[in-house]
Parts: C-alpha cells; sequence; structure tokens
C-alpha cells in the first residue's frame, strides 16, 4: 500500500497542530501591534522612570504526538490536536535594570 501511495504522489509526513479555538483574526491584530506604541505610553502617563520587565514561560508535561498522513506530494495538512492533559507552567519575569528577577509556577 505504501508504495502504491507513493506512486500517486502522496507523501507520509507529521500534519501541523492546530489548537481548535485558533483565531486567524487574533493572530493578525496581534501582529500589527507595533513597538512605537508601547515606547509612547510614559510619555501619555506622565511617569519619569518605567522599570521595563522580560517576561517569559515554559510549559512542562507530556505532549502528545501528532498524527501521520497521507497527502498529495508538496501539501501540508493542519490537524487538531488533543491538548486535554494537565501541566504545569513556570513564568519567569527579570529586570535589567533593578537587577531583580521573580518566578510563578502554575499548575
Amino acid at each position: 500500500m505504501y508504495y502504491l501511495l507513493k506512486r500517486m504522489g502522496f507523501s507520509w509526513i507529521t500534519s501541523w497542530s492546530k489548537h481548535p479555538k485558533q483565531s486567524q483574526q487574533a493572530q493578525d491584530n496581534f501582529k500589527k501591534f507595533k513597538i512605537e506604541t508601547i515606547i509612547k505610553i510614559p510619555e501619555h502617563i506622565g511617569f519619569d522612570k518605567i522599570d521595563v520587565w522580560f517576561q517569559d514561560e515554559a510549559r512542562f508535561g507530556q505532549q502528545n504526538t501528532t498524527t501521520r498522513l497521507w497527502p498529495e506530494r508538496g501539501t501540508r495538512l493542519r490537524a487538531i490536536k488533543q491538548q486535554q492533559l494537565e501541566y504545569v507552567y513556570l513564568f519567569g519575569y527579570v529586570c535589567l535594570a533593578r537587577v531583580i528577577g521573580e518566578a510563578l509556577v502554575v499548575p
């Protein structure tokens, strides 16, 4: 069966995962938010000194594997990925100007 599908122009690849509530409009709106808007905030609220914090997060837990499919060669299908497991999230914050940091672990 593998060789027959291969000769018909299909390839055995992994699909791209897609969250069930994914919104293309929300992604486009986020990309339109410019850094210039953030830079102008201190001027509008009248503060002389603003702390700039950098944030990053990580998720720890079991990750499901993505299904392999037989799409036509040159295409890549999207498949909804089941994400119903419990995870632990780690959020870290750093202020370089004051040389301090914080961390938060959330189930």
